[in-house]
């Protein structure tokens, strides 16, 4: 009845806990497919190792490492069930909760696609918490399913009717099995399902790719992209699409923000803090006001490692301000914080030695770069000035 579609790359040990849980279910008549992504380590041995142990078991591996999309894609292709679900080597199938949801399925005929949410655990199987993608069953059509771009940043990974791969026609290089394109797709065959039930379990690590990629330049044009595709292919009216793909951007801005806290880029989340003022200035505004009273000064200091990396012929940084507190404060900011532990130089006449090639110079503001008589830019940075280029408000900043 389902085909469990799993796409690895490089994780035999994550691969074979997964495929040691689905040897569990005792309700569910499932196929199991793997579309490994040109594996140097043992996974191939693990599928080798489980895949007689499978009433339905199909794989394929590639000759190169392609993209997860395509991998993912791969996955899919090997389904001959009914239904399907596309499920990253990392989380484990929930049986019970499947079960509802083919349940709606068989039920329903007009449904292509069910969404449930997960349970997230970290690899040490400590249950952190549950995502509901909904309180209840909501069933939306391409009427008004624009309404999702205002709840969710993504809907991915759900049960759907395998028919619908033979709508997919030669998918361009980006396309994904886990999109809002998918989803428009299916909406244009049939409606969509929301739940309240957890597919899978979900495991959260470091190296999983949304935790590497979401902060990539070229996420941020697809998601975008993907959004503006799905609602192409919906009945709602031409404002109703302007107005969704609005919302789209404001909470698509804010999990941005969000992901970029979580990894301590705080210029990313300045970015992601600029861009969503753009479409809900309300909303942005309190986190704007947060972000400067919180995290500016810190943001400043990612700033200039940021210049410290660009130039890695650098030898010494150096802190320098003819005001002794401004000169006290800006070394206390800098001290421990920076990639080259700065020095400060007290006497101005000093900065005439030092190597203008190898030496940066942190001025505390212009008038101490003025007052230094030094003209180098390239090889000197004003930290006020990074201040101010950073703020949002018009507050002014205190130092502790």
């Amino acid at each position: 009845m389902l085909s469990i579609c799993i796409p690895t790359y490089n994780r035999a040990e994550l691969l074979e806990r997964s495929l040691k849980h689905l040897l569990t279910f005792s309700k569910l008549d499932i196929e199991v497919n793997i579309s490994n992504n040109n594996s140097k380590d043992n996974t191939l041995k693990i599928i080798n190792k489980y895949k007689n142990k499978f009433a339905k078991f199909n794989f394929i591996s590639t000759t190169k490492v392609i993209s997860i999309h395509q991998n993912f894609d791969l996955a899919a292709k090997l389904a001959t069930q009914k239904y399907t679900m596309l499920m990253p080597d990392d989380d484990l199938a929930n049986e019970n909760d499947l079960m509802q949801g083919l349940e709606l399925l068989e039920n329903n005929k007009n449904i292509m696609t069910v969404f449930g949410g997960f349970k997230k655990y970290n690899l040490n199987n400590e249950f952190l918490e549950e995502l509901k993608r909904s309180n209840k069953v909501e069933v939306f059509n391409s009427k008004n399913a624009q309404i999702l771009l205002s709840r969710y940043v993504s809907l991915d990974l759900p049960l759907f009717r395998t028919i619908l791969q033979k709508y997919i026609t030669n998918p361009h290089a980006n396309f994904s099995s886990i999109s809002w394109e998918f989803i428009g797709i299916a909406l244009s065959h049939g409606d969509i399902c929301i739940t309240p039930y957890a597919f899978f379990n979900h495991y959260s690590h470091k190296d999983q790719y949304t935790n590497i990629h979401n902060n990539n330049s070229h996420v941020h044009f697809l998601m975008i992209s993907e959004a503006e595709i799905f609602l192409d292919k919906l009945k709602c009216t031409a404002n109703e699409k302007v107005q969704a793909i609005i919302n789209y951007k404001a909470i698509y801005y804010r999990y941005m923000m969000w992901n970029s806290y979580q990894n301590n880029d705080l210029i990313q989340a300045r970015w992601a803090i600029k861009k969503g003022f753009i479409y809900h200035p309300s909303l942005f505004l309190p986190l704007a006001e947060k972000w400067d009273k919180e995290n500016l000064v810190t943001a400043t200091v990612q700033d200039l490692n940021n210049s410290i990396l660009a130039k890695p012929h650098l030898k010494r940084v150096l802190a320098y301000s003819c005001n002794e507190n401004n000169l006290d404060l800006l070394h206390n900011v800098l001290k421990g914080q920076l990639l080259i532990e700065p020095e400060k130089v007290i006497e101005k006449s000093h900065l005439k030695k030092f190597n203008t090639h190898q030496y940066l110079i942190i001025f505390f503001n212009d008038e101490d770069k003025e007052a230094a008589k030094y003209a180098s830019s390239y090889n000197s940075e004003v930290f006020m000035d990074i201040i101010n280029a950073l703020k949002f408000t018009t507050n002014k900043i205190t130092f502790q």
